[in-house]
């Protein structure tokens, strides 16, 4: 299952080469800590979006791919958002 995982959408993050250094095999509140409190590192969009998620588990990884998946789809125009579709 981990191996799955690793190479889900829902499992990346945008990070600098010294904070995925530091991150290491670290526990997911270890590296959050690397995530946000990194001086003068930036936090991208696809980071920021991890500040809710408390335990990284199969399910969290899995719903926020498929989050990211429905948001990339919209954006490059593969699904129409309900709301714009006609009657």
């Amino acid at each position: 299952m981990r191996l799955e995982a690793a190479n889900l959408l829902g499992n990346l993050t945008l990070i600098t080469d010294a904070q995925n250094t530091a991150c290491g095999n670290k526990s997911y509140p270890d590296k959050r800590k690397v995530f946000f409190n990194t001086p003068n590192a930036p936090i991208h969009s696809l980071t920021r979006d991890i500040a809710g998620i408390e335990d990284w588990t199969m399910r969290a990884i899995e719903e926020r791919h498929e989050r990211l998946v429905r948001i990339l789809c919209e954006d490059w125009g593969l699904i129409r958002d309900s709301s714009s579709q006609a009657a």
